[in-house]
């Protein structure tokens, strides 16, 4: 069989970003910060965590999904949310220059996507190097990065699936700080 080496990561920038900063500079604070990168292109399947977010929102008012990334759906993402009742609760912030993303994602406080078909794995090292439990579709790329019940949550492409995991980890403190934890330690995996 084949083993992957995945690219490593540089946990340098993670350890020095002020996530609070960044909190505070855009109006963060008290709310609950599920936060995704890429490319926004249909491929990657962002209505899946768009109205998956919509249905957390139900629960859980002050909650928000941050997306960072630019791409050819932005429009429709912002008008699906809009039409979901969340267009207030979702932010799409567009290209974020790569030594800033560090610092969003440690503003937010899961990590969440729904893409079928990553192939790296590369944005769900950069979320646990960020500390950030994963809350994601399980996918070939995912699952090489994150066990299930340990770093996170596999869930199927489903929006109600990964809703519940994301409240599951909003409901449970005391496994959202293991996750947590697992998250960074499993981090160090990864560096370069």
């Amino acid at each position: 069989g084949y083993t992957v080496i995945p690219t490593g990561i540089d946990l340098e920038p993670y350890r020095a970003a002020d996530g609070d900063k960044i909190r505070a500079e855009m109006g963060w604070e008290g709310d609950w910060g599920v936060i995704s990168t890429g490319r926004l292109s249909v491929d990657k399947n962002w209505s899946v965590l768009i109205k998956a977010f919509a249905q957390v929102a139900e629960q859980y008012p002050n909650s928000r999904l941050v997306i960072l990334g630019g791409g050819m759906e932005k429009d429709n993402l912002e008008e699906l949310a809009a039409n979901l009742g969340v267009g207030q609760q979702v932010q799409l912030l567009g290209f974020v220059p790569y030594d800033q993303v560090p610092g969003y994602l440690k503003a937010a406080d899961i990590f969440s996507f729904s893409s079928v078909i990553e192939t790296q794995g590369l944005v769900t090292m950069e979320a646990l190097a960020a500390g950030l439990p994963v809350v994601a579709v399980n996918a070939s790329g995912t699952r090489d990065i994150v066990s299930h019940g340990q770093q996170g949550l596999l869930v199927e492409e489903d929006p109600q699936a990964l809703a519940q995991g994301i409240c599951r980890l909003r409901q449970d403190e005391g496994l959202f700080r293991a996750m947590s934890q697992a998250a960074l330690a499993r981090a160090q995996d990864f560096e370069m």
